[in-house]
């Protein structure tokens, strides 16, 4: 996974690897050994709200730091940050993330007693989350046996499951925390799918990428995106289009906030995944428009848009000729103007003898002169 974030180069990765715990013996003194020790102030206190995204693979905290360093981590997601939790037989060792002051804020819950499980599974991705929504039809992936499960009790009430097994039983879980994100993978040996084929090896890749753009809310995963117009005027037609991500069993509401009032507009679906709303403004001032996009599970997403509209309407636009720019446009192009403020009908020039302005190339004489020329011609060149 570590190859694959750098092979991103708009990513700067810093990494730590842990080669040893505080508990293994060791016969030499710290000061005569070349590893650092793990800088936990560094990264807990001073430098934690420079990182988009945290990533702690397999990592039992409580050797190392104290749980009141989380805290700072989860002032950090809630002001917008992000967190991915990745399991192993460390992960959850005693419920040790869960008695956290995370704990509260992971999308699975504490299973009390429960161990690391080295139980063979098979996976299937979720076709409702934008992080596996264009490859959970990959077939290859119930076909490669996966191994050890960190344990839990299940999902939070407002997590969404993202990764399970052939069973249902949940392996990867996202959930909101404040203005952030989190995701918990409850395995590690995800790295199978990418050394066990083509399509299993894309899914692998896809996955994490698509994993970290949902995070950090990256727009190139966004669920939903709105375009349109910022500025109207009364009388004009309000065009918002809207497009979805996952249109599969995906519903959209349009609520619209006008002076005159809250009221709902009628979205209407030009192709999967692609609405148009369409609505004549009449009302001057702030506009707010509120969309939603509503899955099986509730709101799964939403976006507002606000636009003005000025209180002239498009009768009242100036619609008068700018004679000045005129002028000018007849200059550079060597003609000449006549303006409706000035103009005179002796302003039009009259064709005098030399003008070539007319022939009289449909005169019958004209014609049959042509034609037995022709025809002279034709028999000179067959008669000799």
């Amino acid at each position: 996974m570590r190859a694959l974030i750098k092979s991103d180069k708009r990513i700067d990765l810093t990494s730590f690897v842990i080669l040893r715990n505080p508990s293994d013996y060791v016969p030499f003194p710290d000061n005569k050994l070349s590893l650092i020790p793990f800088p936990v102030r560094e990264i807990f206190l001073n430098d934690i709200s420079h990182y988009d995204l945290v990533i702690l693979l397999n990592f039992d905290y409580t050797k190392f730091i104290s749980p009141d360093y989380l805290s700072p981590l989860l002032r950090h997601i809630r002001a917008g940050g992000a967190l991915m939790l990745i399991g192993g037989e460390n992960l959850f060792s005693n419920g040790n993330y869960f008695k956290s002051p995370l704990g509260e804020s992971l999308p699975f819950r504490e299973r009390h007693g429960g161990v690391f499980s080295e139980d063979k599974f098979f996976l299937r991705a979720s076709p409702g989350h934008p992080v596996t929504s264009f490859i959970s039809s990959i077939s290859e992936l119930g076909d490669v046996p996966l191994k050890g499960m960190s344990p839990a009790a299940g999902t939070a009430p407002d997590a969404e499951t993202v990764l399970e097994t052939a069973e249902g039983l949940p392996v990867a879980a996202v959930c909101g925390a404040g203005k952030g994100r989190i995701m918990v993978l409850l395995t590690n040996s995800l790295w199978r799918l990418f050394f066990a084929g083509a399509e299993t090896s894309y899914f692998y890749q896809e996955f994490f990428k698509n994993s970290f753009a949902w995070l950090t809310r990256s727009p190139l995963l966004d669920e939903m995106s709105v375009s349109g117009r910022k500025n109207y005027k009364i009388g004009e037609e309000l065009l918002l289009r809207i497009q979805l991500r996952n249109a599969g069993r995906s519903g959209v509401t349009v609520r619209h906030d006008s002076p005159a009032g809250p009221a709902y507009l009628s979205p209407v679906m030009l192709s999967p995944g692609l609405f148009m709303v369409k609505q004549r403004i009449a009302e001057a001032g702030r506009h707010s428009l509120r969309i939603a996009v509503s899955g099986e599970r509730g709101v799964r997403a939403d976006k507002n848009f606000i636009f003005t509209a000025a209180d002239t309407g498009i009768e009242d636009e100036n619609t008068s000729a700018s004679h000045s720019h005129l002028r000018d446009i007849s200059r550079l192009s060597l003609g000449k103007y006549l303006g409706s403020d000035s103009f005179r009908a002796a302003d039009i020039p009259s064709p005098d003898g030399d003008s070539v302005l007319y022939r009289p190339a449909m005169k019958n004489y004209y014609l049959l002169f042509t034609a037995l020329f022709l025809l002279w011609l034709w028999f000179k060149e067959n008669t000799q």
